[in-house]
């Protein structure tokens, strides 16, 4: 219950790409960490309270605001497959799969999903993907925690946004993907085939400025807020473990605690609601070809609007806006191995919509259960707000990341690394700068 004291931001993040922002300060040269980040300590660059340039003065009070915008894609001149063949969700014309020529070049130019494999066009949207925001105050010290529905945003993308908002006075924002694989590529992996990127520069600059309008309209909509803290095991919920997440690969660890944050007005109104567990955003499966945010969407809307529970009765939301923060997702953390069930106990079919919505709500019955009277939660006044961030150099060694460099599929800086050289382990291999 001490943690319950401190809402500390500590970012640990696997993305790549250029420094700071520049309403940071100067960062001090990151850490050469090679191979083993454990090689050099990490000296934080962002300090907040405490830092050379953040203050700490003022009466104490937690003031919080949140904020939405979607990120959904636009199908305006985008193709979309009309016959498949196999059903696999891919278009391969020697299966004699059809599409819809919108912009009659003659090409196949689709909203590649982000997953699976390559050719994964989208047909349609099931529902939407957002850009979703808490913007956090306390005394001098302000940060925002940004989700986005995406299967991943590099550092280089990230801190465009930073920018965008840097005469806001912010000491960090946080950027976080959900990993969705059922929402449009943002890496550059999962295009046409495998040496097409799949990434389209204009969504990404899309993405930005609705992630800027979502902080904008959080740190406006800031005010005075109590703190609810609240957890649960998914292995003490029905069916266990399994019924929820899996993991497809080893080591087989699973954190299977969900932890939530929920931030109110003194009249108990919910401004806004943080979710914080680990699972792969795939339940729909490989041959779902709708744009979606996956199980994210049916628990951040049970979650603000309710959800029936076991006896088929409705349970309130509790309204304000909900923010899901993916976890560790270790190497295979999802639906997997999963037995999704209903409330009655009959299997729901893998790789499905229903599937990725019985998840979704179930886990959102669970925590509305964990924040209601008998769910053992604490509420407080205040807690102390800080953060603490480093960068440092990471060596990347994955062959296949190697080739999607060479090919200019990843849109990121590395470092340390001479391109006219052949990439050789241990030789020639590129850094990136991680946070």
């Amino acid at each position: 219950r001490e943690m319950s004291r401190w809402i500390v931001i500590a970012l640990f993040a696997g993305a790549c790409g250029a420094p700071s922002t520049p309403d940071a300060g100067p960062p001090p040269p990151p850490v050469d960490a090679g191979t083993d980040a454990g090689e050099a300590p990490l000296v934080p660059d962002i300090v907040c309270p405490g830092g050379p340039d953040c203050a700490d003065v003022g009466d104490g009070m937690l003031r919080v605001g949140a904020a939405a915008a979607t990120i959904t894609p636009s199908f305006d001149s985008v193709d979309a497959i009309t016959v498949d063949v196999d059903g696999d969700g891919q278009f391969d014309p020697e299966d004699g799969d059809e599409f819809e020529d919108r912009n009659g070049d003659g090409d196949y130019d689709a909203i590649w999903l982000a997953g699976f494999g390559n050719g994964r066009g989208a047909t349609s949207i099931l529902n939407d993907t957002w850009a979703r925001a808490i913007a956090l105050r306390q005394n001098e010290t302000t940060i925002v925690l940004l989700s986005l529905d995406v299967v991943g945003f590099f550092l280089d993308d990230a801190v465009l946004i930073r920018e965008a908002v840097a005469d806001l006075d912010i000491d960090f924002v946080s950027v976080s993907a959900t990993h969705v694989h059922e929402g449009r590529d943002t890496i550059g992996i999962w295009g046409a085939t495998l040496t097409e990127s799949g990434r389209d520069p204009a969504y990404i600059a899309y993405i930005q400025e609705r992630a800027e309008q979502a902080i904008r309209e959080a740190v406006a909509a800031i005010e005075p807020a109590n703190i609810q803290y609240a957890s649960l095991s998914l292995r003490n919920e029905p069916g266990g473990v399994r019924r929820y997440v899996s993991d497809s690969r080893d080591p087989f660890i699973i954190d299977d605690e969900v932890r939530i944050l929920r931030f109110a007005r003194g009249d108990e109104t919910t401004i806004a609601t943080l979710v914080n567990f680990s699972a792969h955003p795939e339940y729909m499966g490989s041959r779902n070809t709708e744009l979606a945010s996956d199980f994210p969407h049916w628990l951040r809307e049970g979650i603000e609007s309710g959800v029936d529970d076991p006896d088929g009765l409705r349970v309130e939301g509790v309204g304000g806006i909900c923010v899901f923060v993916n976890g560790a997702l270790g190497a295979q953390i999802g639906p997997g191995g999963v037995e999704v069930q209903t409330w009655g106990g009959a299997d729901v079919p893998r790789g499905t919509m229903e599937s990725a919505a019985t998840m979704g709500s179930q886990v959102a019955y669970f925590v509305l259960t964990a924040l209601g009277p008998d769910g053992g939660s604490i509420t407080e006044e205040t807690a102390e707000l800080g953060v603490r961030r480093a960068q440092f150099f990471l060596r990347i060694e994955n062959r296949r990341y190697h080739i999607a460099f060479l090919q200019g599929l990843f849109v990121r800086e590395v470092f340390h690394y001479d391109p006219d050289l052949p990439v050789r382990a241990g030789v020639n291999e590129p850094d990136v700068l991680t946070e």
